[in-house]
């Protein structure tokens, strides 16, 4: 498996910039997400690495070989597209022997490999169906084998499961990072889809605009956001507190918490719900429930007072109502801060 390093990798179409100095590197057999928004420029970007567009500026090396210049059929890396892309008028085993076949790899090969792959991904017995007959899970497991098939340095997903149903994606994401870590596949993995990038990643990159924000684990992009543009990203469900520090200390409608190390000036803080605890509180209590949202596992709890509103995300154990009176605090020591930014979109 190849180790594949990026460096200032830029590309425009007319006027418009689709990608601005890209740097990352990726271990090899290390899976990458590249995160972000609709628009961002993930799939340019992995077109550019597969060699099917040139970039205006930078180079991707593979173990410290440029391949830039080199052609999509000789580079080693092989794309797989969220619309699976498999040739309707060919059975499964046609379908996973197409690159091997283009490749001039010699029949008896191409069978022992072919069955390989389809005995890897799950699909041996459907080696006479046609594509029409085939599930999206079971469509999505037979472009892995293709891909797979014609043993590439480096594999390319390109938002793979965003066609499934949530209950075969889940099923679909497991089996893919089982696949890629038994194979110890060198892998770069496009979504949008932050769940899905922390819980497949070895890390993660996040693209917005054009242009990588933050590169790290799941853990470090989700608990140490470089900026509060990553973390707006990172979680469907946040809260946002405005104050300022002064002294080392973070004022705001929540009260006082230390800040130290922090300059003085206006910031907001970024506070996720399973950083704030709710109990039962009196007649007396400032909070109130204002709504509920049951998830199963865990219960979102919008709660309220005169000057402020929060997100509870709380266990299933004890469920409040809305209108409730309850107590709240508020583990100030994973709040994240940042300077509060006028124009911030």
């Amino acid at each position: 498996m190849a180790e594949v390093r990026v460096e200032n990798l830029s590309k425009a179409f007319g006027a418009e910039k689709i990608i601005s100095g890209i740097n990352f590197e990726v271990a090899s057999g290390q899976l990458l997400s590249l995160l972000g928004p609709s628009g961002a420029g993930k799939t340019t970007l992995l077109k550019i690495i597969a060699g099917l567009v040139r970039p205006d500026t930078g180079e991707i090396y593979f173990d410290d070989v440029p391949v830039v210049k080199v052609p999509p059929e000789k580079r080693g890396a092989v794309l797989v597209f969220q619309d699976y892309l498999l040739f309707p008028h060919m059975t499964v085993e046609q379908n996973v022997a197409f690159g091997l076949t283009m490749a001039g790899v010699p029949r008896d090969k191409r069978s022992k490999i072919v069955a390989e792959m389809l005995d890897l991904v799950n699909m041996k017995g459907y080696e006479h169906k046609y594509p029409y007959e085939l599930s999206g899970g079971q469509k999505q497991r037979v472009a892995l084998a293709r891909a797979l098939a014609v043993k590439p340095r480096v594999l390319l997903l390109d938002e793979p499961f965003s066609n499934l149903d949530p209950r075969l994606r889940e099923s679909m994401r497991e089996f893919t990072r089982d696949l890629q870590r038994r194979m110890e596949m060198t892998t770069i993995l496009v979504t949008h889809d932050w769940e899905e990038a922390l819980m497949m990643s070895d890390r993660i990159a996040v693209l917005i605009n054009g242009s990588i924000k933050q590169v790290g684990t799941p853990e470090e992009v989700y608990f140490r956001p470089a900026s509060l543009e990553v973390a707006e990203f990172l979680g469907e469900k946040k809260n946002y507190v405005e104050g300022r520090v002064k002294d080392g200390v973070f004022s705001c409608p929540l009260g006082n918490f230390p800040a130290p190390q922090t300059a003085d000036g206006d910031y907001t803080a970024l506070i996720r719900p399973e950083h704030v605890k709710i109990s039962q509180g009196g007649e007396t209590s400032d909070w109130t429930i204002y709504d509920v949202r049951f998830a199963g596992g865990c219960v979102y709890y919008r709660v309220v007072r005169k000057d402020l509103t929060l997100v509870c995300a709380a266990n299933n154990t004890e469920i409040y109502r809305q209108g409730d009176k309850v107590n709240v605090s508020v583990d100030f020591s994973k709040a994240m801060l940042f300077e509060k930014k006028k124009n911030f979109d």
